[in-house]
């Protein structure tokens, strides 16, 4: 039979295997969470790279459709513009063209002033001669 300390040597033996063993685990634990920690991150990384990708794209699509629509409402909005001032000026500067016809047509021509101009001075000097033999008339009184 075993005796008290053939007992405390199993015991000993049965700690110090279970230190090792703990010891042994806690090692493997700590490489397996390494492992995991790096094969995650590993993967995270990958994982963001695609859905940065993936949303990039997606973006420069939604851009590029907005660009397009917006684009096509400014056009759709200068052509309607552009009617509606046709639609209001033409009339108007048609009629304002009239009128300047009109006008051109009773303006005095350079020649036409001319000869105003020269019949105004014979006038102006028959009137001065006039003024003359008046006050000569006054004063013979």
């Amino acid at each position: 039979m075993l005796d008290e300390k053939d007992l405390q040597a199993i015991a000993k033996l049965i700690s110090d295997s279970e230190s090792r063993m703990t010891s042994r685990m806690t090692e493997e634990i700590a490489a397996s969470e390494a492992r995991m920690t790096a094969s995650m991150d590993e993967k995270l990384s990958a994982s963001e790279a695609r859905m940065t990708a993936s949303m990039d794209e997606k973006l420069s699509a939604s851009e590029a459709r907005l660009k397009t629509c917006v684009d096509e409402k400014v056009s759709a909005a200068q052509s309607h513009t552009l009617a509606l001032m046709e639609a209001y000026f033409d009339p108007k500067f048609k009629l304002m063209g009239e009128k300047i016809d009109l006008l051109e047509e009773k303006m005095v021509t350079f020649e036409d002033l001319e000869d105003i101009e020269s019949r105004l001075d014979v006038l102006e000097a028959i009137t001065r001669r006039n003024v003359r033999e008046i006050d000569k008339l006054k004063k013979a009184q």
